[in-house]
């Protein structure tokens, strides 16, 4: 078979090409990317005037992204790919001979051999019009090579591992480049526009799943990434001086007001956690809510405040203490002024007393993008990155996980299995040793339960696209891993907690809490102003649902004393004393949130370590 550089040979000169019509042409090699300290005159024995070049895509993102180089487009014509991971090819003009490119290409190997080119199947890339440079990480040594490109975006490049991040933080142009480093939290009754929300910041639709795109609602936690900008000319009114785009978008982008001549900066670059609204979900709300450090609550204003869930997801973050809250009122663009200032009103009315007691309420239209800059404006003024350790062993809270492998995949292409969540503390690095509690829960032959912790190794870390080489507390990161791909497919380690070995708090059975009841169930229905029913005291012996982090597990009462309650976990929980818990009771068939509470004392069980573990 003749190598991958001469075989696009075919594709110029006879209108094919012998494996199929996958072709991707770009130009001019001396306008390629190159590390810094190569020349472009390195590549003047290849005759570059006169020769294309291409990559090879590995990925659907890469497939759906479009090149630059040097303002020339670059056409992509049903890439069907090959088996070659990592290939650097070129096609020849028909001036050349067989030879001819034979010669350029051992050429062209000689080179990359001594300088170790590769690529990582990364594409950072924006689409057709945004000219988003492309970098690429030396395989050889980790060592960080930027890419060469005569463009104007002041791009940040991938950070090596081997870099002090000792001196960073969430704030560090280099961290919020690649990486979010808060998360907001998209709360409020079904249908009111959370996940149109975040589509119109970050431009990522948060419904993946067949079932969730049929019934056009949320079902399972969505999460995308966005950056928001600010025009570095003062001189720019606001709220038009910010915008936002999606995570792998540039650092720098040009301001678009007419005359204005600055540019926009990236100030803050957030994960939004999309919470289901349907009031069968409020478990799946409680796991996300473990994870937010801001939460935007919508009302959509064509219906009565407060729905059902809009006053149940209110009280789930008040439990979780958020202190940053955004009202907004959706859907602004279906009601005429005067219902829009009734209901503005009603608003104030039903958060007056609560954490949301001093919050803005802004009227928006997520459909339409209608007052977007506003809430970006928000966020970055309003809502300070909260403090965060960098110091301490990573720890990371697991909310969902997903086994990648397509079926039919072949034993050798096998990946392991990935975590998504949130890093509370610590940095997480590729390469690391990690754990992950409770693990494998299994029981023994007499009855007992045993938890057998998973331990493996970072592989791989990405913020959506974006490949990191550590990651920082704050925002949505998937970790991937070499564990049984079977044991992350369908979620299921939510609930765990993933981080460094030998650092992980207690497994509990049982936990004791202090312990607090609402007055009256929410998130309920009534008929003709009817207050809702009252909260009934627990009962010993009755069955709870309990919510600790991004775990939600029965729980049977077992004893009642004063303000505490003794609870018996269906499921291992790996905690901590002062944890806070969020209490659920069944009631018409649905779980309703009813009280709350934090982590007195509890019974651990010992994990099985494998042999030889300390």
């Amino acid at each position: 078979m003749p190598n991958a550089y001469s075989l696009c040979h075919h594709v110029r000169n006879h209108g094919h090409c012998p494996r199929g019509s996958s072709c991707w042409h770009a130009h001019s090699v001396e306008e390629l990317f190159l590390p810094d300290d190569i020349s472009t005159s390195t590549f003047e024995g290849l005759g570059h005037g006169s020769i294309e070049s291409r990559y090879l895509l590995s990925t659907e993102a890469e497939r759906e992204a479009y090149f630059y180089l040097t303002g020339r487009k670059i056409g992509i014509y049903n890439i069907d790919m090959l088996k070659t991971p990592n290939a650097f090819e070129v096609s020849f003009p028909p001036s050349l001979s067989y030879e001819e490119c034979e010669a350029v290409t051992a050429r062209m190997f000689d080179l990359f051999d001594k300088y170790s080119f590769t690529t990582i199947g990364l594409v950072l890339g924006m689409k057709l019009a945004q000219r988003l440079i492309h970098i690429l990480l030396d395989a050889a040594d980790q060592k960080l090579n930027t890419m060469l490109m005569k463009e104007s975006w002041n791009f940040q490049p991938i950070p090596s591992s081997g870099q002090n991040i000792d001196q960073v933080g969430p704030l560090t142009d280099l961290v919020i480049s690649r990486q979010a480093t808060i998360n907001i939290g998209t709360i409020g009754h079904v249908a009111h526009g959370k996940s149109t929300l975040v589509k119109a910041i970050s431009g990522v639709d948060t419904a993946k799943f067949k079932n969730e795109l049929e019934r056009n609602i949320t079902i399972k936690l969505g999460y995308a990434n966005a950056k928001i900008y600010r025009c570095d000319n003062e001189e720019c009114p606001r709220p038009g001086c910010y915008r936002s785009a999606g995570s792998n978008s540039p650092d720098r982008l040009p301001c678009t007001r007419e005359g204005c001549g600055g540019q926009f900066v990236c100030v803050r670059h957030v994960s939004f956690v999309d919470c289901p609204g349907h009031d069968i979900l409020m478990a799946t709300m409680l796991n996300g809510a473990a994870v937010m450090d801001a939460a935007m609550l919508l009302v959509a204003g064509n219906e009565p405040c407060p729905q059902p869930q809009t006053s149940e997801h209110l009280a789930a973050v008040e439990i979780m203490q958020l202190k940053h809250l955004l009202i907004l009122q959706n859907k602004i663009d279906l009601i005429k002024e005067a219902q829009a200032t009734e209901q503005y009103e009603q608003i104030k009315g039903f958060v007056q007393g609560t954490v949301a007691d001093s919050a803005p309420i802004v009227p928006i239209s997520a459909q339409l993008k209608y007052n977007v800059d506003v809430v970006c404006e928000y966020l970055c003024k309003k809502v300070p990155v909260p403090p965060r350790d960098f110091t301490s062993p990573a720890r990371l809270i697991v909310i969902r996980s997903f086994d990648v492998n397509k079926p039919g995949s072949e034993v050798d292409q096998l990946k392991g299995g990935v975590a998504g969540g949130s890093i509370v503390k610590g940095i997480l690095k590729v390469g690391q040793e990690i754990e992950v509690r409770p693990g494998i829960v299994s029981k023994t032959a007499d009855g007992k339960v045993q938890c057998r912790p998973i331990f493996s190794t970072v592989v791989s870390l990405f913020a959506e696209q974006n490949q990191l080489q550590y990651a920082v507390p704050g925002g949505l990161i998937g970790v991937g891993t070499n564990i049984d791909p079977t044991l992350c497919r369908g979620d299921r380690l939510v609930g765990h907690i993933l981080g460094a070995v030998g650092t992980l708090p207690d497994i509990f059975m049982e936990v004791e809490i202090a312990y607090f009841l609402l007055r009256r169930l929410l998130g309920v229905r009534t008929e003709g102003g009817k207050r809702a029913a009252r909260v009934q005291k627990l009962s010993k012996g009755e069955v709870l649902m309990v919510n600790i982090g991004s775990l939600s597990t029965g729980g049977r009462v077992i004893a009642v004393k004063g303000d505490a309650v003794k609870i018996a976990l269906t499921d291992p929980i790996c905690t901590e004393v002062n944890e806070k818990i969020a209490l659920s009771r069944r009631i018409e068939k649905h779980w309703r949130l009813i009280g709350w509470g934090t982590i007195r004392r509890g019974v651990t069980i010992a994990p099985t370590l494998p042999a030889g573990s300390k």
